[in-house]
């Protein structure tokens, strides 16, 4: 056992004196690798064409009327909405709803109720107050809040608009 001992610490002692040795090296030198040739291409003079005088002939055109936007002033409502409020609806038999609008004059115009989007509604003055007006149709519904806009019979152009809950009177 004790030769062996000398053998593996020289064994030991020659592999790292090489380790250190081999870190301590000068790096290896690149070889130098060949460039393409570049060839270069110099472009050779080619004369531009001259300008030539050419006359060319322009069709002028005659001046036309061009079309100007007329205003056409939109008509006043014959009612003034402004000061109009949701008065009261209710179910009225078969099915039937109403909902009134009260204004501060008597009412001259003639309107319609467009209720929740799909159904349309006559509207008329009650003729013991010819301020109100009652707009009735078919019940568009029960337990649900509706939309509604009175819109003049002629121009449908909405002048009012709300909603208004509509409870349910059956008792279901």
């Amino acid at each position: 056992m004790s030769t062996r001992k000398p053998v593996i610490l020289w064994l030991v002692s020659v592999l790292l004196i090489g380790a250190v040795l081999s870190g301590c090296a000068a790096p290896a030198t690149p070889q130098p690798t060949s460039t393409p040739e570049v060839v270069k291409v110099v472009p050779s003079n080619t004369p531009s064409p001259a300008p030539t005088n050419t006359r060319t002939v322009t069709q002028t055109l005659p001046p036309t009327a061009s079309p100007t936007a007329t205003v056409t002033p939109t008509p006043k409502p014959l009612d003034d909405f402004s000061q109009a409020s949701f008065f009261t609806s209710g179910h009225l038999p078969d099915y039937r709803y109403f909902i009134a609008i009260e204004l501060p004059d008597p009412i001259q115009g003639q309107y319609y109720a467009w209720v929740d989007d799909n159904r349309e509604y006559p509207c008329e003055p009650n003729g013991e107050y010819p301020n109100r007006l009652y707009c009735t149709g078919a019940l568009a519904g029960v337990d649900k809040t509706i939309d509604y806009s009175i819109r003049e019979k002629d121009s449908d152009r909405e002048v009012f608009s709300g909603d208004v809950y509509i409870t349910n009177p059956f008792g279901w």
